[in-house]
């Protein structure tokens, strides 16, 4: 399997140029707040340091970041994107991630695992004046199916929308913290890939049954195919508690756990799904808007766009839009 490495030093302040390079590649943007702007805008660029960028195999990147940050930086992602599993790895440094409503903080010797559909809101926020060292490793489909010890755990995506921190060992920090600090070349690709492989070896407790987690019981599959297929019907908390045979603060608490939603998150989430599903097979906005249980077109139109990321008349098929 074929390991391509590229270095890309920042010897001094990054430029706006070197930032929208890098937001193409990949889809988020920036914005530092003790300047109120996006960096790629003109202005010099409060982020000092370096950035490696890997291709450990096909459909993964393994990035490595030693920075120095002038002031806030928040990065968002922008929608739509491929889905992707991420395992990010904070050597230095402490930043709060949001996927949807889920939220945790991460500082030294923590990881995460983020399970990311391609449209949801994510983002992370780093404090002022801060040093940054990091490791992340993103895996596309493609990356999944490409390594057989991923292809083994089950379908991917495993978890949509899933954000949670893990454990990492001191070894692995160690050994990602020394990449990091001699900056190796392609002469040392099997060990880069090694470092990798072990990165997407932090996957493995979350090993999925039939593309769900293991620890998810059969009560809340079935309530979340009760959803899925009762998505026009109105629900209560108390009835679908008693469905899934516990009390609703353990449904609250099982749900949420085991889907990355809350019951009422993941059942506006399938609405929004069909609603995009009708938009494009040329059903109006009124129509659809109707269908899937909003009172008035304009709240519509703000949830589609708050999931999806552009206004429910751009998902329409060309030839019936207005």
């Amino acid at each position: 399997m074929e390991c391509r490495a590229t270095r890309v030093p920042r010897k001094a302040d990054m430029s706006p140029v070197d930032l929208s390079r890098f937001e193409v590649r990949y889809p988020v943007r920036h914005r530092f707040e003790a300047q109120g702007m996006a960096g790629s805008r003109g202005r010099a660029v409060p982020v000092r340091g370096q950035v490696m960028e890997v291709t450990p195999w096909v459909g993964a990147q393994l990035v490595g970041s030693r920075l120095s940050l002038d002031c806030a930086i928040a990065t968002y992602a922008r929608p739509p994107t491929e889905p992707h599993v991420s395992v990010v790895v904070f050597l230095e440094g402490e930043a709060d991630l949001a996927l949807g409503d889920r939220r945790c903080h991460l500082h030294v010797g923590q990881g995460a695992v983020l399970c990311y559909d391609g449209y949801q809101a994510f983002s992370a926020y780093h404090p002022p004046r801060s040093r940054l060292r990091a490791v992340n490793l993103t895996i596309m489909s493609s990356g999944w199916a490409a390594l057989e010890d991923l292809a083994a755990l089950g379908a991917f995506p495993a978890w949509r929308n899933r954000l949670q921190t893990v454990p990492i060992s001191p070894g692995l920090c160690l050994s990602l913290s020394e990449w990091l600090d001699t900056g190796q070349s392609d002469r040392t690709n099997i060990r880069i890939c090694g470092l990798a492989r072990q990165l997407a070896g932090v996957l493995e407790p979350f090993a999925p049954v039939n593309g769900f987690p293991a620890d998810v019981c059969p009560r809340l599959l079935a309530l979340r195919q009760h959803l899925e297929t009762h998505w026009q019907v109105p629900h209560s908390l108390e009835v679908l508690a008693q469905r899934a045979c516990m009390s609703s603060s353990t449904l609250r608490s099982r749900f949420r756990t085991a889907f990355g939603y809350s019951v009422f998150g993941y059942l506006r989430e399938v609405r929004l799904q069909r609603a995009h599903e009708l938009l494009m097979s040329g059903a109006s906005v009124q129509r659809v808007s109707d269908v899937v249980g909003y009172g008035h077109v304009g709240n519509f139109s703000t949830a589609y766009r708050r999931r999806f990321g552009h206004a429910p008349t751009n998902a329409r098929p060309a030839a019936h839009r207005s």
